[in-house]
Formats: structure tokens, sequence, C-alpha cells
């Protein structure tokens, strides 16, 4: 079949158009690849990790309607404005992971009989901040807010939406399981994983913010 046939078929279906699901999808696609690369560069000193998490979000938010534009542009953009609280959200973050896993090794260095009911209040401490991480830096890539308040609105709404919160959680810890499963894959995952994850989040947490925007 000519190349000129193969262009004629693929415009016939679809395939070509540029305004058409799959070159949208293909866009997405390089779109979320540029964007683990931008994520990874910025992260490397550690403490930006915060703050390069918002600028995905800043991103993908748009991106999951439709509204993506200069990528590369518009991503450094949101890292600087975003750096200063991001960066003490994600040192908030770290603290409180610090708290927890340094009480979970605590209880390996002690008997005590209610070392079981330390340990279960433990994990449901620990499962409502993974619960709240999971809005917060969406939250800073949105509105413009203290961190207090960024804070306290990620902790209501990760329970207000308790079924979607559950969802955004499960999709956030896919690429941990990859890891586990398929090592060998490690750096393909490492580079896609926060990019892919906002992305879906985004689907389901655009939603709810534009619900709470329509409210108020």
């Amino acid at each position: 079949m000519k190349l000129g046939r193969i262009s004629r078929l693929g415009e016939e279906m679809g395939i070509l158009d540029i305004d058409g699901g799959f070159m949208r999808t293909l866009g997405k696609i390089v779109d979320i690849m540029l964007l683990g690369l931008l994520v990874f560069i910025t992260s490397i000193p550690i403490f930006t990790i915060g703050a390069s998490v918002t600028a995905c979000f800043t991103l993908t938010m748009k991106m999951s309607q439709d509204k993506e534009g200069h990528i590369t542009k518009a991503y450094f953009k949101a890292f600087k404005q975003n750096f200063a609280k991001s960066t003490g959200l994600w040192a908030i973050v770290l603290i409180f992971f610090g708290i927890i896993l340094a009480d979970f090794w605590a209880l390996t260095k002690v008997e005590i009989s209610y070392v079981p009911v330390v340990q279960g209040g433990l994990w449901f401490l620990l499962f409502i901040v993974v619960f709240t991480i999971n809005y917060i830096f969406s939250l800073q890539a949105k509105y413009e807010n203290t961190i207090i308040v960024t804070l306290k609105n990620a902790f209501f709404l990760s329970f207000i939406h308790i079924f979607k919160s559950l969802l955004i959680a499960l999709i956030t810890i896919v690429p941990i399981f990859m890891l586990y499963v398929i090592p060998k894959w490690y750096p393909f995952i490492v580079w896609l994983a926060i990019p892919t994850v906002c992305y879906f989040n985004s689907m389901i947490l655009i939603g709810i913010y534009s619900k709470m925007d329509s409210e108020e």
C-alpha cells in the first residue's frame, strides 16, 4: 500500500485528524513524558519535590480539561509561583512521615503490652496523612491560600469525598506496586510515575474542585 493511500485512509478513519481522539491522546502522552522529565530535573535537590508536584498538577489539571498550552514555559512559571508555599507543605509532609516512622521504629525497641494498640493508632494516623497528602499539592496548584488553610482544606476534602479519596489513593500506589512486580522497568516507572498519577488524579480532583467552586 502506497504512503499516499495510507495517509488518505488515516484521514478517513480520523487517525491523522489533528483534532481527533487519537492525535489528542498521542499529544497527552508526549506531554506526560515531557512533564516526567521536567519533574525529575526539578526534584533532584529533594527539597523541591513539593514545588515540582504542584507545578505538575497545574499542568495535568489543565490537560484533563484539554486546556494545556506550552508545557515547559507553563511548568516553570507554576514552579516559581508556588515554590515557597509548596516547599513549606513538603517540609510539613516530611515531618509528619518522619514522626510516624520514628514511632513505628521505637515500638520495635520496647516491650509493652499495648504495642498493638499503639501500632493501630499509628496506622490510622498514617492513613489520615496519606489521604490528606493526595489533595495538598493540587489545592496549592489551583487556589491561593495560606499553608494552614491548604492543609485544613485537604484534610476535610479527603473525608468529605471518601470514596473518591480511596480511588485517588489506589491510583497513587499503582507505580509503587509496579516497582515491586516489574523492578526491571524501574527507570521508566520513575520517569513517568508522578505526571501519570497527577493526570489521572486530576480527572477526579477537577470534578471535586469545580463542584466546590460552583457551590461557593
